[in-house]
């Protein structure tokens, strides 16, 4: 790693969390800032393929490369057992490790996006199908089960319109299709979603007129 001050830096996307910020450049480099330092940026040469997007979760980096390969890299060996995937190990003193996903025919999946919060997260293939992995206590990876997913797996309810954007909420998701329908799921006690099943929005004005109206009333 490499520790450099660049006021000037370009970045076509930038993730935080609790404790760190990390950059994208428009070269796909990734660097990392520790939220309780200065301007200090430090380029993360564990990553070695260009990188198309990237997210975090408490203690790892995750990244999709311009080959379509996910990665990931736990930056912090303290929070090692945060881990959302099946990692048998940390990988902090080495490269980011490229995790494989197979379909159910032991096919390789390509991604193109990876999104995640602070208990769980998803990829989008190159068909535009969302594959969730985390926790799951709440439904909130669209699975109705209460069980965490470790290895990422295929959100079959909503296969069959492509997903081009997902918000992870603490113990809820938001999914948005290629059809302008947005799915909602997981814990709903705050009007985000109903417990174990979809909720989906395809009149988004008239949902947040009857949110509105709910808090008022």
């Amino acid at each position: 790693m490499g520790c450099f001050r660049n006021n000037n830096a370009h970045f076509i996307q930038v993730v935080k969390n609790e404790d760190i910020t990390i950059f994208r450049s428009k070269d796909g480099e990734i660097l990392l800032k520790q939220n309780d330092m200065d301007d200090e940026l430090i380029k993360l040469n564990q990553f070695k393929e260009k990188v198309t997007d990237m997210s975090i979760s408490k203690g790892y980096i995750y990244a999709i490369s311009e080959s379509n390969k996910f990665y990931y890299w736990n930056y912090n060996q303290k929070y090692y057992h945060e881990k959302l995937l099946a990692i048998k190990s940390s990988n902090y003193n080495s490269d980011a490790s490229e995790f494989t996903v197979l379909d159910k025919n032991k096919r390789k999946i390509e991604f193109t996006r990876v999104i995640s919060g602070r208990y769980h997260g998803f990829l989008i293939d190159k068909d535009g199908k969302p594959w969730g992995f985390g926790a799951n206590e709440w439904s909130q990876l669209g699975i109705n089960d209460d069980l965490d997913i470790d290895y990422p797996t295929l959100i079959e309810p909503i296969i069959y319109s492509p997903i081009l954007e997902i918000v992870c909420g603490k113990f809820h998701s938001m999914l948005l299709s290629n059809d302008g329908n947005i799915f909602i799921c997981g814990e709903g006690y705050n009007y985000q979603a109903g417990i174990g099943h979809y909720f989906t929005i395809s009149d988004l004005n008239l949902f947040l007129y009857n949110i509105v109206n709910n808090i008022n009333n």
